[in-house]
């Protein structure tokens, strides 16, 4: 069974091998993505959100890096509730966002 699974799974990662090998040197998406790079860096700054009723004010993080030379930005957030003691702090919103260029498109 372990060996029927193993022939299956690199025969569908050999099967990938060729559409990676054809893609664009990604000349193009590096220069769109260079116009965003305004972004990059630690943002950190008071935030809140609407729970129901209830407004909820948080520290709001955002990383926002390059990745894979430079063709894609990650972003993630973390939003925690203030506390007096850094012990008793809470994540309340944490989240991750992908950034990147689609040539096919122009977007």
């Amino acid at each position: 069974m372990h060996r029927i699974l193993s022939v299956l799974v690199m025969g569908s990662l050999l099967g990938w091998f060729p559409a990676f090998a054809q893609m664009p040197d990604g000349s193009a998406s590096r220069a769109a993505m260079d116009r965003l790079g305004f972004m990059v860096g630690i943002w950190r700054g008071e935030a809140w959100m609407q729970r129901g009723q209830e407004r909820v004010q948080t520290t709001m993080t955002e990383t926002v890096e390059r990745k894979l030379g430079g063709v894609v930005l990650q972003v993630e957030g973390i939003g925690v509730l203030a506390a007096a003691d850094s012990a008793h702090r809470r994540v309340v919103h944490h989240a991750l966002g992908v950034i990147s260029f689609d040539p096919q498109s122009g977007n």
